[in-house]
């Protein structure tokens, strides 16, 4: 269930006159696995879903919520963690995590989730599948469950067919001569490369260079690689830009099936959103080109 999805049972629940809390991170020392996209929502009697970090943290936040929750409370709390608690969340080491709870009922608690909604689409990249094929598609399902919105492009009908990918922003049938006029990828974007040839991939892959996209990704062999890189070479496009393109895309785990190859993509997108994140929290919201 991802945030979004949580949300709208939230509200459900909400609509049926059922109170419920919410559970946020503020701070925290260290590093955590949850950013500041982590929430929980609970109800009287157990954890509706989501997380704020798992372990004992979650264990107390849990207990505290349902208490707060049985006053109609609002409240802040700071939990000091001991070495082995702070483990159970991802800490290195001993430290606080500071949680926000905000009790939750009617037209004012679903105007809270709401904004909250507002808030996580602005969150969640965007991410352009060139390709219709079968490890798209597993791609693009694993890129939904864990927080991309998705958008599928190819040039044959069969393929770029809205049956395939039910749960994606957009599905684009057009030529790859169109990629302009169609493919409006903006800056921060998430590219993957993976249509039927070479030739497509260099159109695409040319394209997508001349963008501010923070991830380009393509796959396929090491001689079909060097071939397409060869002719962005001829075209004038610096090596370096043409280097910080993943390719072949995905981390190497011996993937072999299309779920196999979509978990190798899905996991080097992950680790790449998390450096992005880190230089964007650095940065403190300047411009900077993310490759």
């Amino acid at each position: 269930m991802d945030n979004l999805e949580l949300i709208r049972i939230g509200t459900d629940k909400l609509n049926g006159g059922t109170e419920l809390e919410l559970v946020r991170i503020i701070s925290s020392s260290g590093s955590t696995p949850r950013g500041s996209d982590a929430f929980m929502l609970m109800d009287r009697d157990a954890c509706v879903g989501g997380t704020v970090g798992g372990g004992s943290v979650e264990f107390h936040a849990q207990e505290d919520a349902k208490n707060f929750l049985k006053k109609k409370q609002d409240a802040e709390k700071a939990y000091n963690l001991s070495r082995n608690a702070a483990a159970d969340i991802g800490m290195i080491c001993g430290g606080n995590v500071n949680l926000s709870f905000s009790y939750l009922s009617g037209e004012e608690g679903k105007q809270i989730l709401y904004e909250l909604g507002m808030e996580m689409k602005k969150m969640r990249p965007f991410v352009w599948i060139f390709g219709g094929g079968h490890v798209s598609v597993c791609t693009a399902q694993i890129l939904l469950w864990i927080g991309f919105d998705v958008a599928v492009y190819d040039d044959r009908e069969e393929f770029a067919n809205p049956a395939r990918f039910p749960d994606v922003k957009k599905v684009v049938c057009a030529s790859y001569e169109e990629l302009g006029k169609f493919a409006d990828i903006k800056d921060g974007d998430y590219v993957v490369i993976m249509t039927r040839g070479h030739i497509c991939d260099y159109e695409v892959q040319k394209y997508a260079l001349g963008t501010r996209a923070s991830y380009i990704g393509v796959i396929g062999s090491h001689a079909k690689l060097a071939e397409v890189s060869r002719k962005l070479l001829k075209d004038g496009i610096p090596v370096e830009k043409i280097a910080a393109c993943y390719a072949p895309i995905g981390i190497q785990i011996g993937a072999e099936t299309p779920e196999e190859i979509a978990v190798s993509i899905a996991s080097e997108m992950i680790l790449a959103r998390a450096r992005r994140e880190k230089r964007r929290k650095v940065t403190e919201g300047k411009v900077i080109d993310y490759r």
